[in-house]
């Protein structure tokens, strides 16, 4: 192809169509000349390829011959990654790798490219790290030939940590050892066998030092445990004046016999606490140091910022809206004269425009008595003001400031008392509309109360006792007429767990009070031994089976049968454990998991909702007595039949019903167990005191 294009040109060239013997060896000669830059030309071109791709494949793997060396990064989910390649200078051209292909670096691809010229640095920042993040990545830096190498694996955690993993070092010897630098270490030592002692002879000294407040402090070794000592921590930290200051300064050396230490950016009028402790030592030694107030150092005591501004006195004059201030000031240095003062005063109400400063002068004092007036506006001569007063010397140093409070009294507006007299017959229709008002408001909240009482309560009477209803062989009513009568009679089961006589009564009277209803047929094993000692099992899957609820009565005793053991098994005396019969429940709700037939409960006497089993702690329970009505309406199906679902339900059996009179017993039967499991409770925790 090269022979042709220069063929091309020699034919077009205008040297071709000269006739001269000597133009066809011109050319040859030209020709010659033209193949060979040509071919310069390219071999020039793949030498630059060939640096830039050691391989010379378009894929752009690197195949360096010099060993590099990997480093080894750990980055969890999410983090950010920067990547540092030295260069060696600003125009270097610097090329990024990642498993071997050449780096496509753009917005949107999750890189970015930052180079910091001083430092002779660039830096490849991996935005997000996901799994398409992970793997070698590789910094050339053209013509140089400078390398650099990364692996990134994800680490087990989530949050921003990308961290270079080390290579493991000897571990920290278990009583510490002393480093470099001041940075302090841990002080326990936990697997430390032998400690140094507390240094002695722990001294401390305020002093001021080119003009501020220092505190140094000074110690001398152990005498024991000094082979065991290898350097010192002391802690500094600020209370009352400078809260929150905090120093630690480790001194890793016990050559010198008397150390010191002194501790800087100390505050005047503050207090301090000093904790030194040997390394390694579980003992410290602490000393409290309070810095004085500047005036109280005799350096400063001459000083005009030390002179103070005493008996600092107010009046107020309301007629002509002036505060008077009236003080005296004492300095140290008699030779001190101070004639001016400034005075700032802030209404505290209204700081915006009731506010002021004043700078004056005051040479007429033979005593040191001072006076000044502030004049007040008239709207500002009213609530607080806070008013500061300041000496100024004439080398424009001031004195310790002083503050007052001033209240402006209120000014009390004379008004006129007279009466008026209108026309009586006026004044007697005003008292009429009056009442009649008054009157007309109470009858229309007697109204309300009665409307909301009488007329908005949901009332169902339960059937009579000698009221028989005639139930059809599916158990459905023969007559209607009445919502509770239409819905039939039920079958409920009671579960519970035997505890006590009193515990067994209570159930008893339970179940009473359900059958009183006439509207439901109550199961329970206490009244069914006999049936029950045919099969015992069969008896539990039948009855839960064909139960239209099954109240289940949890309590303490049905929690602890949880974790079977021999003693509980012995001191059972259920026909079925109440494990088996909660399983029974279990494999029900396994094989219908929407039945609504299991009511948890529990007695607030020996039972909580913790109690209650774990296959219905998801379900509505009900706490015993206080919520006997909602579990009666519950167990009655009330909820299905109730026309108006924000209105009270109020199911009666009048007075002379024996849904009352069961209610009573078992109230008391609560009260009575109750009392029962205290007494009981009692004489455990005398016997557990005694032993």
């Amino acid at each position: 192809m090269i022979g042709s294009v220069a063929l091309e040109w020699s034919y077009r060239h205008p040297l071709a169509q000269c006739s001269s013997p000597y133009s066809t060896e011109k050319m040859a000669v030209l020709k010659l000349v033209l193949l060979f830059s040509f071919a310069l030309f390219i071999l020039i071109l793949l030498s630059d390829d060939a640096k830039a791709f050691p391989d010379g494949k378009t894929s752009a793997r690197t195949n360096h011959k010099k060993k590099i060396k990997v480093k080894p990064i750990q980055a969890n989910l999410g983090a950010t990654c920067r990547l540092k390649c030295k260069i060696p200078s600003k125009t270097s051209e610097v090329l990024w790798f990642k498993d071997g292909l050449l780096l496509n670096i753009t917005k949107s691809s999750g890189y970015q490219i930052k180079r910091r010229s001083k430092q002779k640095r660039e830096f490849l920042k991996i935005i997000k790290i996901s799994q398409n993040n992970c793997g070698l990545f590789e910094c050339l830096v053209r013509k140089s030939g400078k390398h650099g190498a990364w692996r990134i694996v994800l680490s087990d955690g989530n949050g921003v940590k990308c961290k270079r993993t080390r290579r493991e070092t000897d571990k920290t010897p278990v009583c510490g050892k002393a480093g470099k630098g001041k940075t302090c270490a841990n002080s326990r030592f936990p697997n430390c066998k032998s400690f140094a002692g507390p240094p002695k002879d722990f001294n401390t000294a305020v002093f001021i030092h080119k003009g501020k407040p220092v505190i140094q402090i000074g110690w001398k070794p152990p005498d024991i445990g000094y082979n065991d000592l290898w350097g010192y921590q002391v802690h500094i930290l600020g209370f009352a004046g400078h809260a929150g200051f905090q120093r630690c300064i480790q001194i890793n050396s016990k050559e010198d016999k008397e150390p010191y230490h002194t501790f800087n950016y100390i505050k005047f009028g503050s207090e301090y606490r000093l904790i030194l402790q040997s390394l390694p030592s579980k003992e410290m030694v602490e000393k409290k140091v309070y810095v004085k107030e500047k005036c109280e150092f005799k350096e400063f005591k001459m000083h005009t910022s030390c002179c103070f501004i005493s008996d600092l006195n107010s009046t107020v004059d309301t007629d002509r809206g002036t505060i008077s201030l009236f003080w005296s000031i004492h300095c140290a240095d008699q030779s001190i004269d101070i004639k001016r003062f400034r005075v700032a005063w802030t209404n505290l109400q209204n700081p915006e425009k009731c506010s002021g400063l004043q700078t004056f002068r005051n040479d007429i004092s033979e005593i040191s008595r001072y006076n000044y007036s502030i004049i007040l506006s008239e709207e500002c001569q009213q609530h607080n003001y806070s008013i500061k007063v300041i000496g100024v010397h004439e080398s424009n140093e001031t004195t310790r400031k002083a503050r007052i409070m001033v209240s402006y009294p209120q000014k009390i507006a004379k008004v006129s008392a007279t009466t008026v007299w209108g026309n009586k017959s006026d004044d007697s229709t005003k008292v009429f509309v009056a009442v009649a008002g008054v009157i007309f408001g109470v009858a229309l909240v007697a109204l309300f109360f009665v409307y909301k009482y009488c007329f908005t309560k949901v009332v169902y009477k339960l059937p009579n006792p000698s009221q028989r209803i005639a139930v059809s062989s599916d158990h459905s009513p023969s007559r209607s007429g009445e919502p509770l009568l239409d819905e039939g009679i039920k079958r409920v089961f009671l579960m519970s767990a035997r505890c006590c006589q009193q515990c067994k009564w209570v159930v008893h009277c339970l179940g009473e009070l359900l059958t009183s209803t006439g509207l439901v047929e109550v199961r329970a094993d206490l009244w069914s031994e006999n049936e029950i000692s045919s099969g015992v099992v069969r008896w539990y899957e039948e009855e839960i089976r064909e139960a239209k609820c099954v109240v289940v009565l949890a309590s303490s005793k049905m929690a602890r049968w949880k974790k079977r053991t021999k003693e509980l098994d012995a001191e059972s005396d259920d026909l079925l454990d109440i494990t088996a019969q909660l399983n029974l429940v279990s494999g029900e709700i396994i094989r219908d998991p929407n039945s609504p037939k299991f009511i948890p409960a529990y007695f607030k006497y020996n039972g909580e909702p913790k109690d209650i089993p774990d296959f219905l702690s998801s379900r509505l329970a009900y706490k015993l007595p206080n919520d006997l009505n909602r579990l009666i309406y519950h167990v009655l199906n009330i909820e299905a039949i109730q026309p108006y679902r924000t209105r009270p339900i109020v199911v009666l059996g009048g007075s002379d019903h024996p849904f009352e009179s069961r209610k009573v017993d078992l109230l008391q039967a609560i009260a009575e167990a109750d009392e029962e499991h205290l007494r009981i409770e009692s004489e455990k925790n005398n016997r557990s005191s005694v032993a």
